[in-house]
């Protein structure tokens, strides 16, 4: 897109522009190109919207799990105006219900063969991502239909919420803007010299404010964002030559 960025979800949208058979995204289970990112969130995107109608600035939540899955959820949450909210499906039922409650609890985003049944019960509407296809999506009108959609953003609307701990009594939610993820990209994008031909891995739980890091800075980029398996970190040796198969 033309002019500066207003919207975390145009890093996509650009790349996808440049790169789109180059892979955005991988982990233990398989790859997605850019052109295959950006439609299943795109797609996606726009289920959410008649879901919601008019409305905009939606905090929308999910189970943030280390997968390819929630980036799409995370993108489709972008392009479509709304605010992503991801937690931890490990965490107690009280502490998930307590932040759906915070947060209105419109709509909650996650996979049937994944299910969270404690949330599902409790969710005012849910969207199945695996019933989302792609079909015979016409990938130039899709690219031109999303940034129809966002010319109306600006920078200051919310991004994302991520809630605090919670030890010293109710989960308060953050909220970061996508001026504030645009900032820090483009200052870690000159400090880092990050280029379409990299790998580059990531660690931080999609709960964390710190994968903004991670997501951000390669889709931004045009390299690959390689989701290391978790269980991987309590095994230094085979995550070391994970990376070293991946060319991290």
């Amino acid at each position: 897109m033309k002019g500066k960025t207003i919207n975390a979800s145009e890093f996509l949208i650009n790349s996808c522009e440049k790169f789109p058979n180059n892979t955005a995204i991988s982990d233990f289970s398989g790859k997605l190109s850019y052109k295959d990112l950006f439609l299943k969130s795109f797609i996606l995107s726009e289920q959410i919207r008649d879901e919601l109608g008019d409305k905009q600035n939606v905090p929308i939540s999910f189970p943030a799990d280390k997968s390819i899955d929630s980036v799409i959820i995370i993108f489709s949450i972008l392009l479509s105006g709304n605010i992503y909210v991801p937690y931890d499906r490990e965490c107690g039922e009280n502490r998930k219900i307590s932040i759906l409650n915070s947060i209105g609890n419109a709509l909650t985003i996650m996979s049937k063969n994944k299910l969270d049944s404690e949330v599902e019960e409790k969710c005012k509407k849910i969207i199945y991502l695996d019933e989302v296809k792609i079909n015979n999506a016409d990938f130039s009108k899709c690219i031109e239909k999303a940034k129809t959609n966002l010319s109306s953003k600006i920078s200051l609307d919310p991004a994302y919420i991520i809630f605090t701990s919670g030890s010293t009594g109710t989960p308060k939610g953050v909220t970061i803007s996508h001026e504030g993820i645009i900032d820090y990209i483009h200052w870690a994008c000159s400090e880092f010299k990050i280029n379409e031909s990299d790998v580059f891995a990531s660690q931080a739980p999609f709960i964390f404010d710190n994968s903004t890091l991670d997501i951000y800075l390669s889709i931004s980029n045009g390299a690959e964002l390689y989701l290391a398996e978790p269980s991987l970190f309590t095994f230094p040796y085979k995550l070391v030559e994970q990376m070293n198969s991946k060319k991290v």
